[in-house]
């Protein structure tokens, strides 16, 4: 019974399977194993993205000294820089908005974060450069 694999030998699945094709059988198990869970782990790295950037714990620094008044019946003030991220609130026109910074999401659409003062209170958040007067900030954060 040499030769064999003690896990093939009396009634296991494989049994009879000499060593030698047992460790490819193994190898490649092994190596599907591996390339599944590989694919598992980058789905779920890449899934959470949009979903993940609806909240204010974006890097940003307060490098941009500009503030701007909205324009327009109504600016959407986001938590994260997606369109996918409910607004806070719909700003009127008039409203200081304060740059810090902008970022360029993964769909390539450029926001800018700041601070919203309106209703006397400030409210931190995400603008779509396209709906700033000025085209939003330059200064990436």
């Amino acid at each position: 019974m040499s030769g064999y694999h003690p896990l093939f030998l009396k009634g296991g699945i494989l049994k009879g399977i000499s060593l030698s094709a047992a460790s490819i059988a193994v190898a490649v198990l092994a190596s599907a194993l591996t390339v599944t869970a590989s694919a598992s782990a980058s789905a779920t790295a890449a899934a959470p993205t949009r979903a993940a950037a609806c909240n204010l714990n974006h890097a940003h620094r307060d490098i941009d000294t500009k503030s701007v008044m909205t324009q327009g019946s109504s600016t959407a003030l986001r938590p994260g820089p997606y369109a996918d991220c409910t607004p806070y609130v719909s700003l009127p026109a008039g409203v200081v908005f304060d740059y810090h910074c902008s970022t360029v999401n993964s769909v390539k659409n450029v926001w800018t974060y700041g601070e919203a003062h309106y209703s006397g209170r400030i409210q931190p958040g995400w603008i779509y450069n396209p709906n700033l007067p000025d085209g939003g900030s330059k200064k990436l954060c």
